[in-house]
């Protein structure tokens, strides 16, 4: 059975419900990625303050998963808040780990301080080329708790932007082989008001990041008019996966996606 994971880091503008189906639903839409608060076919909202803790949780999710998972409720789980509930229904097929990012790098430990030149605290938990070695025990684990051919999407602005996207993406390959890895040459778009859920308007959001055709940050006072304008409008900005424009891609250490052609 699929098991779709949607990760948030503390930093982000959107966390993600642990019921991460759109409204709560009990099934997944036909077209998953036709709303417009929401990207469809995500089934479990995690969040994670570091790679060791991201590892941690999919780990957990090998043996237990959330309720709402369950074929059988009454008879295999048990409530106990938000704490795994019920016997596992296989391995991550599609892992998301949204969080800031520059060319090469996904800050998974939280984003530098803007005080700093260079911040060795955040970057020791980043995902980048030059700090693989430091994460790799949680980078395979994070592995481990993928099926075979399984897609990871790194949702992060611009970490998949030229050749420090592709270095990383090629490196990661490495680490994680007979995975289909996915980053971003493009800027990415959440919007928390129209993505949250209702009822639930202060604690968490649908999953989702929209994939703009922005190549870099915009300016404050830029002319040009915010990407929210078009947030209605999917053919021009549709929801980020290894087919939306900005997604380079890489399948059995071949780049078979990406803008810029390397």
């Amino acid at each position: 059975m699929p098991l779709a994971v949607w990760t948030d880091s503390p930093d982000v503008p959107n966390q993600v419900c642990l019921n991460a189906r759109l409204r709560g639903a009990k099934m997944h839409p036909v077209n998953p990625d036709s709303a417009t608060y929401g990207q469809g076919g995500w089934d479990v909202g995690l969040h994670f303050k570091n790679p060791t803790q991201l590892a941690d949780q999919l780990t957990m999710l090998q043996s237990q998963t959330p309720a709402h998972m369950c074929d059988s409720p009454r008879s295999s789980w048990s409530c106990n808040g938000d704490q795994w509930s019920c016997p596992a229904v296989g391995k991550v097929t599609r892992l998301a780990i949204n969080a800031h990012g520059v060319p090469g790098t996904l800050y998974t430990g939280g984003t530098p301080s803007a005080d700093l030149a260079r911040d060795p605290e955040k970057e020791r938990l980043a995902i980048s080329v030059e700090n693989i070695p430091n994460i790799r025990a949680d980078l395979e684990r994070i592995y481990s708790a993928t099926a075979p051919n399984a897609t990871i999407l790194l949702m992060g602005c611009i970490a998949g932007q030229g050749s420090s996207g592709t270095q990383l993406l090629r490196a990661l390959a490495e680490v994680w082989p007979q995975r289909k890895i996915v980053a971003f040459e493009t800027i990415g778009l959440q919007n928390p008001l129209d993505m949250a859920r209702p009822g639930m308007w202060e604690s968490c959001t649908e999953p989702g990041m929209r994939d703009t055709l922005d190549t870099s940050p915009r300016a404050q006072g830029s002319p040009q008019p915010s990407p929210l304008t078009k947030w209605n409008k999917l053919d021009e900005m549709p929801w980020a996966s290894e087919t939306s424009i900005g997604a380079k891609v890489i399948e059995n250490g071949v780049i078979t996606k990406g803008l810029s052609g390397f």
